[in-house]
């Protein structure tokens, strides 16, 4: 990418495993397809207006009574970015709040594995 660093954050599950990234308030799987939306409530949303999760630092998880509901104002839109050349690697595995779950893998947020 020829972006600033700054701009892009890398997320994780809460098992650890490295997902997608942010940048500019979109977000990306570990192939750089457009999965989401951040939204001001740090609800993650499908270009379909579907939520998806929340952010939570670089963290991302999904409430699970608020799964496949609508979560935000369809963006319709279809990006591609290059991904960042070097993954971050795995993150230390934490414990998931009550009533969530993990965020889906890469192959549940649009693009199989790296």
């Amino acid at each position: 990418m020829n972006d600033s660093s700054d701009e892009t954050i890398y997320l994780s599950r809460y098992d650890g495993s490295y997902c997608g990234f942010l940048h500019l308030g979109e977000i990306y799987n570990t192939r750089g397809l457009h999965v989401g939306t951040l939204l001001f409530s740090k609800r993650i949303v499908a270009p379909n207006g579907d939520y998806l999760g929340e952010l939570r630092g670089d963290r991302v998880l999904t409430k699970s009574d608020l799964k496949g509901s609508k979560g935000g104002v369809s963006t319709g839109r279809h990006m591609r970015l290059n991904p960042p050349l070097l993954s971050p690697g795995r993150s230390a595995e934490m414990s998931l709040p009550n009533d969530y779950e993990d965020f889906p893998d890469a192959a549940g947020m649009g693009g199989g594995s790296k």
